[in-house]
């Protein structure tokens, strides 16, 4: 279905909206496609908590305009199986995702600068995630308990990944930096097993990290 409830709101440039809130929780499910212009004005964003617990939701289509995924706008929507992202996207907010436990595709645009603290927390049928394209921070927890993540692979841009960003993610295999991993990526709780590398000055060949002490 295409959404497009009544609860909009005006930002205060008059040029654009954000959606606020969600208030079919109980009757809105299957695919959702946020619309690209509610009133006439394009949407921008998706505010704090708008899909908050929409347990029958099983996909979401964002239109090109959205920038911005507030703070747990699809947080424990339960039967979300996947989302499509638009390029153009800069955040994706703390808690967007937070236990949307069977969110099983997710493609990060190239255009996101910055993925929050909890972001992706509790997805535990993700088996694979890229970071790549303009993303420089990684918030804390932001993949933990991730159970089914096997394979992670993080743009040259990421300088910052936040405390225990990938705790309790028991099934990783293998992290692949395309620049030089971050000072202190080991504090991000990547397990002791997994095979960590980059890509020194952008050769072909993926290079071993060695962690001291």
């Amino acid at each position: 279905c295409i959404w497009s409830g009544p609860a909009y709101s005006s930002l205060q440039n008059g040029e654009s909206v954000f959606l606020r809130s969600c208030q079919e929780k109980d009757t809105i499910s299957g695919e959702v496609t946020i619309p690209s212009q509610l009133g006439g004005r394009t949407v921008t964003r998706i505010s704090v908590g708008a899909f908050f617990k929409c347990s029958k939701v099983t996909s979401v289509v964002l239109s090109s305009g959205v920038r911005t995924l507030e703070e747990g706008c699809f947080e424990h929507c339960g039967e979300l199986l996947s989302i499509l992202l638009p390029n153009g996207m800069v955040e994706i907010g703390d808690y967007a995702f937070h236990d949307c436990e069977k969110l099983q595709s997710v493609t990060i645009p190239d255009s996101v600068l910055k993925i929050g603290g909890c972001a992706f927390k509790g997805c535990g049928a993700l088996k694979s995630i890229t970071v790549s394209g303009l993303v420089a921070n990684i918030g804390s927890l932001a993949f933990e308990d991730c159970g089914g993540l096997t394979s992670i692979v993080l743009g040259e841009n990421v300088t910052s990944i936040g405390e225990n960003a990938f705790l309790k993610c028991d099934a990783l295999k293998t992290v692949m930096f395309e620049g030089a991993p971050p000072v202190g990526v080991l504090a991000a709780s990547i397990k002791q097993d997994t095979d960590i590398r980059y890509n020194r000055l952008y050769e072909e060949e993926w290079l071993p990290v060695i962690a001291s002490g």
